[in-house]
């Protein structure tokens, strides 16, 4: 779990790879045609190798501070900054074999989430 400050100061990834934008991310979730060929825990089909992770969230907050939805859910940071606050992230929902989607969210940049590296 990183904090986005961690995410944003470029030393995260090793040399060659960087932390994804939103952009990137999407690029892949409309290549790959939808979240559901992006294996998440032991749902989705992981065509492409992906392997995502139900790490979940570990929320900083005033009223809770504590890991959330973990095994149930994978967050993702992407480099992108919305606010002062927030910044871009990505909700990996497959645990339901119903239902497979990758969702934008924007949580506090003082929020542990996980990350992928992209290679440059």
């Amino acid at each position: 779990m990183y904090n986005w400050y961690s995410v944003n100061n470029g030393m995260l990834c090793p040399d060659g790879w960087h932390v994804a934008t939103d952009s990137e991310w999407q690029t892949l979730v409309n290549y790959v045609g939808g979240g559901f060929a992006i294996k998440l825990g032991t749902f989705g089909t992981n065509d492409f190798s992906f392997s995502a992770v139900t790490g979940g969230e570990l929320l900083v907050d005033v009223m809770y501070n504590g890991f959330m939805y973990m095994g149930a859910f994978g967050h993702y940071w992407t480099a992108t900054e919305l606010t002062v606050d927030d910044a871009q992230a990505n909700l990996f929902n497959g645990m339901d074999y119903k239902m497979s989607s990758v969702d934008n969210i924007s949580p506090s940049k003082r929020s542990g989430l996980s990350v992928r590296c992209l290679h440059d």
